[in-house]
This record gives structure tokens, C-alpha cells and sequence, in this order.
């Protein structure tokens, strides 16, 4: 079973604090407010609500997987990958010190549909032997997120992000919300 970690990056932001402050119309988004710490939570909330919803991320985020083969490795993506940063991999022989980076000849990046994307190993290409038993024998670095932040998923968040604002406290959802039909078409299963 791959698993993934999370590599310190910092994405764009899907809702800027004076877009948010406009959607809640009795702030002036070109003033500071003394909530504004609290508004920005409640977007960044609101986009981690939605990446959850639809099952990807949204804002670009780069990840490394790491598995005991390349096949787990590649096929462990959780989200829609834009760009293959590194696979590297520790061979059969290996005992410490630095993997060995997998040349870009020998894999790249095929478009499946307009939001996703999958890994693919070329097929003249030969595969290293890698150490066995070791869970983290290969390692790719990826980035993900989708293509572009569509309008309305800026619509989504915001809508999320002004619903925390106003209500203030845990409520009972027993409906779809305005948000979740406009992130429906953007699911991952």
C-alpha cells in the first residue's frame, strides 16, 4: 500500500479576504476588519470543504508517494496530477545514501479527460530492479491540482465560506447545498 506525504508548498488562493469581504456586502473589502484572521479561516476551511467534497485537489499541491513497487507507486494518485516532478527508486543493490532518479525518457504524463491525468511508463522502456520488501523503494514526486480553479468552484467556496460567517456554529445539513451542485460535475469516485 503507497503512502503520501504532503511536501511544503505554497498554492495560489482560490478566494482572496477582499473577494470573500465583498460577498458578505456590510464589510468593506478595501478596509481592515478586526475579524479578518476569522474570515480567512473560514475560507481556507471552505476550500479543504470542498477538495473533500469532490475528492482532489483543487490548489496546486505537491506530494510525494511512496510504494513498495512502481506500480503501487503510479497508480496510488488520489487527486489529478499536473506535473511528474521525480520517480526515484532505491535499486536491488542498494544499502544508504541517495535513490537514483528514473530518467523522464522513460515515463510521461497522458491526459485521460479534461481533469485527469495518469503516469505511464513508455513502452520500449525497461523498468530497474528495485530492493525488495521495502515499502518505500520508489518514490514519486508529484504535483497536483486541477488545471485551472473553474468559476464555479470560486463560486463554491465563497458560498461555504460566507455560510461559516453567518451561521457561526454547527448546523444540520439535510439537503444539497447550492455549493455541493456546483462541485456535482467535478467528483472523483
Amino acid at each position: 500500500m503507497a503512502f503520501y506525504i504532503e511536501l511544503d508548498h505554497t498554492p495560489d488562493e482560490i478566494v482572496t479576504l477582499q473577494e470573500f469581504k465583498a460577498q458578505l456586502k456590510e464589510v468593506d473589502p478595501t478596509e481592515d476588519h478586526p475579524e479578518d484572521a476569522l474570515f480567512q479561516q473560514y475560507i481556507d476551511a471552505a476550500v479543504e470543504e470542498c477538495e473533500s467534497y469532490i475528492n482532489r485537489a483543487i490548489v496546486e499541491k505537491k506530494y510525494k508517494i511512496s510504494g513498495k513497487s512502481f506500480e503501487e507507486a503510479i497508480t496510488s494518485s488520489l487527486h489529478t496530477i499536473i506535473a511528474i516532478d521525480e520517480i526515484a527508486y532505491k535499486p536491488a543493490d542498494y544499502t544508504s545514501g541517495n535513490l537514483t532518479v528514473l530518467d523522464a525518457e522513460n515515463y510521461t504524463l497522458s491526459k485521460v479527460d479534461s481533469v485527469e491525468n495518469k503516469i505511464e511508463f513508455l513502452e520500449n522502456s525497461t523498468l530497474p530492479k528495485i530492493k525488495e520488501f521495502t515499502p518505500d523503494a520508489v518514490q514519486v514526486s508529484i504535483t497536483v491540482g486541477l488545471p485551472k480553479v473553474y468559476k464555479k468552484i470560486k463560486q463554491a467556496v465563497l458560498l461555504k465560506a460566507v455560510a461559516m460567517d453567518q451561521l457561526r456554529g454547527d448546523y444540520v445539513k439535510n439537503k444539497t447545498t447550492a455549493s455541493e451542485r456546483l462541485l456535482q460535475s467535478l467528483i472523483k469516485y
